[in-house]
């Protein structure tokens, strides 16, 4: 009896272990008698609670927000200078001011003005804040002398291209075809109808001297004259008058350039009237309160107008810039145009040395006229330009 009470406890032991492998319904076919008992669920692991944080010091607020870096302070514009004692003449008479009133070193002005007759130089004029401060005139010239200023023209075109453009006649974008027609250049159809007047106020049309394609409009700067006088064409077509006509309505006759006039492609002036223009330029657009061409548009014309020749806006030549393209070299030398000039010179140049500077820093206009002093083909940062600066910033008190 005993024997066989061990053999069943064996066999139940052995069926136990076997239902946790999920072997008992195989056994059941064999022990029918028996029952094979559930499988226990092994223990699931309690997770303890999470402790709960206890507040401490707030943190020390600090000069700025911690999710952000600190911002470097924003730097303002410089204040605009105020044209309230600028002098704009009404008449042929011109207010005088002496350099010594300025503080400026009187024999230097003279030895600056000495260089300029020395140079083939027929008038010289500067002027600060609009008075006179010297005028000379040599080989025969006077007050109402005048002759072709060459390219120097080409800051007037670029003053009548913004107001043709303030008047709603034209937009810098529009293509030139749109007021020319087809084949007003040598360049293929599809590539000259794609060529707007922005290409030719910043030189970058891609029109080569003879006014072939050469290269895409905007990838290529080239002092191009032939194409720049396609602008003349521009406003005549935009405004339905003369260059003439258009110049005496809303640029020589308000500043009073009386002896100047559009003839061949360029302007014939004489240096009183290109220091008018110089002066209307200094005052930022106006003369004598009234807006002949709106600032906006001045400030871009003498700003750099595209990246292939940082020195050169809408026909402007600026000073200042890391590099420059010249005239005839169309090679970029790093360099600003003229290194002994303040930074801040802009300047229309023409073949001959006829200059037009303006200086917005040292409230000056100077003006040159005359015939080449060195290189009859130089137009851009020729000696004459270093020659006169250099001599001319040791007389102005800065």
């Amino acid at each position: 009896m005993k024997r066989r009470l061990v053999i069943v406890g064996l066999i139940t032991a052995l069926i136990l272990s076997l239902g946790a492998t999920g072997c008992g319904s195989r056994l059941r076919r064999f022990l029918p008698g028996f029952a094979v008992p559930p499988a226990e669920k092994p223990a699931q692991p309690v997770t303890p609670p999470e402790p709960v944080p206890t507040p401490g010091p707030a943190p020390t607020p600090g000069p700025w927000p911690t999710s952000e870096p600190p911002k470097p302070p924003q730097q303002q514009p410089p204040p605009k200078k105020s044209l309230a004692d600028y002098y704009y003449p009404k008449t042929d008479v011109w207010e005088k001011v002496s350099p010594q009133n300025l503080g400026w070193d009187a024999q230097k002005l003279r030895e600056t003005l000495e260089f300029a007759r020395a140079n083939n130089s027929t008038a010289l004029v500067v002027l600060h804040k609009g008075k006179i401060v010297d005028e000379e005139y040599w080989q025969q010239w006077g007050a109402r002398s005048k002759a072709n200023i060459a390219s120097a023209a080409k800051g007037m075109m670029s003053t009548l291209i913004g107001i043709a453009q303030q008047q709603g006649k034209l937009k810098l974008d529009d293509f030139v075809s749109g007021y020319l027609g087809n084949g007003w250049s040598n360049a293929p159809l599809e590539k000259e109808q794609v060529i707007t007047i922005r290409h030719l106020l910043t030189m970058t049309s891609g029109l080569d001297h003879r006014l072939e394609y050469e290269a895409a409009p905007g990838t290529k700067w080239l002092y191009n004259t032939l194409a720049y006088h396609k602008l003349m064409g521009v406003v005549e077509k935009a405004t339905r008058k003369t260059i003439n006509a258009f110049s005496a309505e809303v640029l020589f006759g308000p500043l009073g350039m009386s002896d100047s006039r559009w003839f061949t492609g360029s302007v014939t002036a004489s240096a009183r009237d290109m220091a008018r223009f110089g002066l209307m330029i200094l005052g930022r657009g106006t003369w004598a309160g009234r807006q002949i061409v709106e600032e906006a548009y001045l400030g871009a014309a003498l700003d750099t107008s595209q990246d292939l020749n940082h020195s050169y806006g809408y026909l402007w030549w600026l000073n200042g810039k890391d590099s420059v393209v010249t005239p005839g070299v169309p090679l970029l030398v790093r360099r600003s145009l003229v290194p002994e000039a303040p930074a801040d010179l802009v300047a229309a140049l023409g073949m001959g040395d006829k200059k037009i500077y303006v200086v917005p820093s040292l409230d000056l206009v100077v003006v040159r006229h005359g015939t080449a002093a060195n290189d009859a083909t130089a137009r851009a940062g020729t000696p004459f330009d270093s020659g006169l600066w250099k001599l001319l910033m040791g007389a102005v008190k800065k």
